[in-house]
């Protein structure tokens, strides 16, 4: 997260929520801090997407979903 801030235009975070983002403050703090970092707060932006479906039954949209949010959440190669 440091490094992102220190270097980069901004983030596109996965399962980013606005509850959270003080988790990543001191992280991106540390980075804008750093010598010769090409952003700060105000000019460093952060992209968050979601997925949106509007339907009277949310059952069938939310079954595909959480074998995704498993593997992102608690998969990813952990043993």
């Amino acid at each position: 997260m440091a490094q992102t801030a220190e270097i980069a235009d901004g983030w596109i975070p996965i399962f980013y929520s606005p509850a959270s983002a003080g988790m990543y403050r001191p992280w991106l703090d540390e980075g804008f801090a750093r010598p010769g970092a090409k952003r700060t707060r105000d000019t460093f932006e952060i992209a968050a997407a979601c997925h949106v479906q509007v339907t009277d039954d949310p059952r069938p949209v939310l079954d595909p979903l959480k074998p995704l949010i498993a593997l992102c959440m608690g998969g990813m190669g952990a043993r």
